[in-house]
């Protein structure tokens, strides 16, 4: 039987400024397809917005407002925090397992 309740999730770990570490869980195929429509867009709102979603989606059930996002990272962080978002998402969907 396939017991999807028993199925662990992968997480990212993502170290913070202030020192924080999240473990933000894998996409499922909305936060996918919000994280491709921002990163073609290439709007900073868009992005924010994206990587807002992204980082509420952790284990430690912290949550980030618009506006905690827009105030923690330069734009260049966050393109480095998608793509490596990007590269995680694309490791586990790569994986035969």
């Amino acid at each position: 039987m396939l017991d999807f309740n028993s199925k662990s999730n992968n997480f990212m770990k993502v170290k913070l400024k202030n020192g924080f570490i999240l473990s933000v869980e894998e996409p499922n195929l909305k936060v996918l397809a919000l994280l491709e429509a921002a990163q073609n867009s290439g709007e900073t709102k868009d992005i924010i917005k994206a990587i807002t979603i992204m980082l509420n989606r952790n284990k430690q059930k912290k949550k980030y407002r618009f506006e905690d996002i827009e105030e923690m990272f330069t734009v260049s962080e966050m393109r480095m925090l998608l793509e490596a978002y990007g590269s995680f998402a694309q490791e586990i969907a790569n994986d035969p397992n």
